[in-house]
């Protein structure tokens, strides 16, 4: 359990609502619902009377009292270290790709420049694996990034699995042969033989893996152009140029009659992890372990309200 996890049951608590939580935390209610199953699974006993009034049971009363504790202490320690460093300004330099950055920095920087006034955090965007020697360098404090395949001298630690699609335009033959399933249809890689391929470049790490996917299966890929960008790989999914493997949050944030179609992998599931990126040895201040649990929790949490 997290302290997001005790903060959701004692707001939902103190509020006797699923719904005004939900709302005072700006999470879905499902994502607090997912937060209290996880707590009564690891406490095994429940924390909720079922019935028409919000109550707790005996477990849920001991756990609030020792969570509710939890927090004040955080919330103490927080105003003591932000007190120690009121005087300075500190900057933490952080990297990302513009992939990524687009979605999960909108929801991170209110809340840094909100509960931070402190610090000063300097973004980078660039691919993954320049990334990486910029972590080597020093240039950088930490990133946010795909893991495999790994970089020497850097360690992770995994925020969130991602699954690549396949992504077909509308109209394309080759939709009316995938096989139904919720939340995503499956295709099968035998059936997109002789099928042009819009690609991101070599230097991405997903290339890799992708290639060895298609090898196992004996798919030989005619790839017709390559980008740098995933957008820019929907975009010419969407108009035809060919057929691509893209981030499974393009399958929920393009939508529309002329978006592509994305499928799941039938004939093996492609996921990875992504993962905090740091240099091998780090060791991080009290603030930037503050600053990396909001980049946790946001990306968490928008994931799930994205897929839920």
């Amino acid at each position: 359990m997290g302290l997001h996890d005790c903060l959701y049951f004692n707001t939902i608590w103190e509020l006797r609502s699923f719904s005004k939580a939900a709302e005072v935390l700006n999470v879905s209610q499902p994502a607090l619902s997912q937060s209290i199953k996880k707590l009564e699974k690891e406490l095994e006993a429940p924390l909720f009377k079922r019935g028409k009034n919000l109550e707790l049971t005996e477990m849920g009363m001991l756990f609030y009292t020792y969570s509710k504790e939890l927090l004040q202490v955080k919330e103490r320690l927080n105003d003591a270290v932000a007190e120690k460093h009121r005087k300075r300004n500190v900057t933490i330099r952080i990297g990302m790709s513009p992939f990524y950055s687009k979605y999960y920095l909108p929801l991170i920087i209110p809340h840094v420049a909100r509960d931070f006034h402190e610090v000063s955090l300097k973004f980078t965007e660039d691919i993954s694996m320049k990334l990486e020697q910029k972590l080597r360098d020093g240039t950088l404090d930490f990133c946010f990034l795909p893991e495999e395949p790994k970089g020497k001298e850097i360690e992770y630690k995994t925020v969130c699995i991602e699954e690549i699609l396949l992504a077909v335009p509308p109209g394309n033959p080759i939709n009316s042969l995938a096989v139904p399933a919720y939340p995503l249809p499956y295709i099968d890689l035998k059936h997109i033989r002789n099928q042009q391929f819009v690609s991101l470049r070599k230097v991405q790490k997903i290339s890799g893996m992708i290639k060895q996917i298609c090898d196992e299966v004996g798919l030989e890929r005619d790839i017709v152009y390559e980008t740098l960008d995933w957008d820019t790989v929907n975009i010419m999914i969407a108009n035809k140029v060919g057929i691509g493997f893209v981030s499974d949050l393009l399958s929920r944030s393009s939508k529309g009659p002329t978006s592509p179609l994305y499928y799941r992998i039938l004939n093996k599931t492609i996921i990875r992890n992504y993962s905090l990126a740091y240099k091998t040895g780090k060791v991080f201040s009290p603030l930037e372990e503050r600053i990396i649990e909001l980049f946790q929790t946001q990306i968490v949490d928008f994931r799930q309200q994205l897929f839920t």
